[in-house]
């Protein structure tokens, strides 16, 4: 089997070491993440945010047998360019719903095409104003991200994994195929982008801005140079979905994605119950559960 990288690495995997534990899955090489349930003594399994990946997904049902010695139930994101399609999915998990669609550049695509010509000058002219670093290991720039954070935070209320420490910080950035932007303006980080890269496509993984970051919209400054940074370097970028649990391409971030977009695709939230009785009983002494949630006993619960 060849190196897990990305998504698929046993060292995206550690990232998440405070949201439960890593628990590797070796027949398909990929990974998920054990959390307990409160108060039961029993656990269940969730993918890492934001998308489940790994390398043989025709191995993953000897995985799942596995697993569900140990689990109730199992959620996760399937990564909307696995090699697999929603009939295959259906019989792998009990639970097979379209989450939201993902936007996607195709880089084989002139970015003319789609980026729209005010869409560029209104990015070369912040670009002129500000110095944009790309790092493989950007461990130097953790304070950088924090503060940056910070805000996003302020903003936007992070919540579950999206909500990162410093130290699970300096290990996103060691991640193989990480890649980070930081954008500067007069000395001080105005933006920074976070990408990973894997099987020939960069997912747009995490993006904060200061508040002069989004006065001088640096946001569409850095993803067209992303743009023409990963042209001839992968296919596509993936810049996910719309925030929260909404598909409303109308919503303001689907709207800003699809400006640097030749397309959209699924991507499928997918559950499987291991352990029936148990999965039954704990929902039932829920009372504020939702049948459309999965698994209906955390309804409510932040990942």
């Amino acid at each position: 089997m060849r190196e897990r990288t990305g998504y698929s690495s046993d060292a995206f995997a550690d990232v998440y070491r405070n949201f439960g534990t890593p628990r590797p899955l070796p027949a398909c090489g990929g990974a998920v993440l054990l959390r307990p349930i409160a108060d039961t003594g029993l656990t269940d399994a969730v993918g890492f945010y934001p998308l489940f990946s790994c390398q043989n997904w025709d191995n993953l049902s000897a995985d799942l047998m596995d697993l569900g010695r140990e689990c109730v139930s199992l959620v996760l994101v399937a990564d909307p360019f696995a090699p697999i399609g929603e009939p295959d999915l259906r019989r792998l998990f009990d639970r097979v719903v379209l989450y939201k669609h993902h936007f996607i550049a195709d880089l084989s695509k002139p970015t003319r095409e789609f980026v729209s010509a005010k869409r560029f000058r209104s990015a070369r002219s912040v670009l002129r104003r500000i110095d944009v670093e790309v790092a493989t290991d950007a461990r130097a720039w953790v304070s950088d991200w924090m503060t940056l954070q910070h805000e996003l935070d302020r903003r936007h209320t992070l919540k579950g994994m999206q909500r990162l420490s410093p130290d699970a910080v300096a290990l996103l950035f060691q991640v193989p195929g990480a890649v980070v932007f930081r954008a500067q303006f007069q000395g001080a980080t105005v933006g920074m982008h976070i990408d990973i890269v894997e099987n020939g496509r960069a997912y747009a993984h995490l993006a904060a801005y200061s508040g002069e970051g989004y006065r001088l919209n640096v946001s569409t400054a850095l993803n067209v140079y992303e743009l023409e940074y990963f042209r001839g370097r992968v296919e596509r970028i993936d810049w996910g979905g719309v925030a929260g649990h909404s598909d409303d391409p109308e919503d303001g971030l689907g709207v800003f994605k699809a400006r640097f977009s030749n397309a959209r695709i699924p991507a499928f939230l997918c559950g499987r119950i291991f352990d029936d009785r148990s999965y039954e009983d704990l929902t039932s002494r829920r009372a504020k559960t939702c049948a459309s949630y999965f698994p209906a006993y955390r309804s409510g619960e932040t990942l």
